[in-house]
């Protein structure tokens, strides 16, 4: 049969948009690990990424490029550009794409005195300046206090690091102000890993299937998505992916019904990740 009717009250998506800021990540110099992080995050809590730039230390790009995304998204992520040197504009940029001024926060102020003590310089204290009237997204130190290095909010812009590790040990404070219970719901997922070699032969029963979701507006959304080297065989991999998890888990059978025979190795459901090239690469979040 097919996928039962969306419901008359679907769960909220809210949307969010990426900018990943640094000239390195354009020349190649450095690889960027921080998206494809977010995203997975950001997905996890039930936000839909719904754009991700990619954009050089120019505060003017910066700028333009973070109004257009307020404009149709809910949130807007900035990435790099907030360290201590003359190719860290994004705070002014920030500023300027909200029509505010760069202020000193007082509190950040205070601690990275406290951090750096004697030492303390110019540049250090560069890490205190925030768009003005920003909120600060407090982050705890492995010693329980509050860390001189807060995230940033500021209207519906999170302002973080570029640094991986740095982005990463912020995140989980970050995370807590972006649920929304009772607004935002969990998005559900079924991995089809296929043997077969030839992605078309799956044109037919994909194009049938969204035609029964109700086409590209669809609640639940179809991918094909052709992988090697995976410790199962699998040559393809189709998602079906949505927030209704008995509309995904009945148009994963639909399109089973769909398949050429036998040409499913394995199934499963809320997977992080397609790839399954090591042990434990590929599991189902319970």
């Amino acid at each position: 049969p097919p996928p039962p009717p969306s419901p008359p009250c679907p769960a909220l998506t809210r949307s969010a948009a990426i900018v990943i800021i640094g000239d390195e990540l354009l020349s190649g110099k450095v690889t960027d690990v921080n998206s494809g992080f977010l995203c997975r995050e950001l997905h996890h809590l039930g936000w839909r990424v719904r754009r991700i730039l990619t954009i050089p230390d120019t505060a003017d790009e910066i700028a333009d490029a973070i109004r257009s995304l307020m404009s149709y998204n809910e949130l807007v992520i900035t990435a790099g550009g907030v360290g201590p040197t003359l190719d860290d504009v994004t705070v002014g940029a920030v500023a300027r794409a909200l029509d505010r001024p760069v202020t000193r926060s007082r509190i950040l102020e205070d601690r990275i005195h406290k951090f750096f003590g004697s030492a303390t310089t110019e540049a250090h204290l560069k890490l205190a300046d925030t768009p003005a009237d920003a909120e600060l997204i407090e982050v705890m130190g492995g010693d329980g206090l509050p860390s001189p290095f807060a995230a940033v909010k500021c209207e519906n812009v999170i302002i973080l690091p570029g640094v991986p590790q740095f982005l990463q040990s912020k995140w989980p404070f970050v995370a807590r102000c972006l649920k929304k219970p009772g607004e935002l719901a969990p998005f559900h997922n079924v991995a089809l890993r296929l043997g077969l070699q030839d992605e078309a032969a799956l044109a037919a029963a994909l194009e049938k299937v969204a035609d029964e979701l109700g086409g590209p507006a669809a609640d639940v959304r179809l991918g094909s998505y052709p992988v090697s080297n995976q410790l199962d065989g699998a040559a393809i991999v189709v998602t079906v992916d949505g927030k209704d998890e008995a509309r995904v888990r009945a148009a994963a059978v639909a399109l089973r019904k769909w398949m050429p025979a036998a040409a499913v190795i394995n199934e499963l459901t809320d997977v992080e990740s397609i790839d399954q090239t090591q042990p434990g690469g590929e599991e189902g979040r319970k």
